[in-house]
């Protein structure tokens, strides 16, 4: 998780049903670096992910980005492990992204091709985005997010069962 905003989370619970997913979490995410969430398998860390994101509203407890207590008005993004692109080109799905943001016309154009070209993803503009490799999925999703702007990205398993070479090209663009 990379983080544009101070983040300050107090007593937060998260209750699924009958079963506590998050209790008692208290932490303060400062503005610049990254911070790793580690934890066994069912330990809550994509919950909090969601909470964070604006997903999942928590049974109780407060969350501030900087002075907002709204993840929405923060300029963040979300990349769930083993998302699916929409059934889009590679192009279209970063374009689809900026439409629901307002952002049309020339500007998105420009903004999506740099955010290809960033992830070195641009000769695959018009390819369909379901046909990509796992990598090239997680590359897409990095370039619509910084097509988006996001200051804050929050990243589930970014890396998750990928080969060396694709994991080592998915650090270097989070780096």
């Amino acid at each position: 998780m990379t983080v544009g905003w101070p983040i300050s989370i107090h007593n937060l619970h998260l209750r699924l049903g009958k079963r506590t997913v998050l209790m008692d979490i208290d932490a303060r995410l400062e503005k610049a670096g990254r911070t790793v969430v580690l934890g066994a398998n069912g330990a809550g860390k994509t919950a909090l992910l969601r909470v964070l994101h604006g997903l999942q509203k928590p049974s109780s407890g407060t969350i501030q980005w900087g002075e907002y207590s709204l993840s929405a008005v923060c300029n963040q993004a979300y990349v769930p492990a083993g998302a699916k692109p929409f059934r889009r080109s590679v192009l279209g799905n970063i374009l689809l992204a900026l439409r629901l943001k307002n952002v049309t016309g020339k500007v998105a154009q420009a903004r999506a091709f740099q955010a290809l070209e960033l992830c070195q993803l641009q000769h695959l503009a018009d390819h369909p985005a379901q046909r990509l490799s796992s990598g090239e999925t997680q590359k897409l999703f990095l370039a619509r997010a910084w097509a988006l702007g996001a200051q804050t990205l929050l990243l589930d398993e970014p890396t998750a069962n990928l080969d060396p070479a694709s994991t080592t090209s998915i650090e270097k663009l989070i780096n």
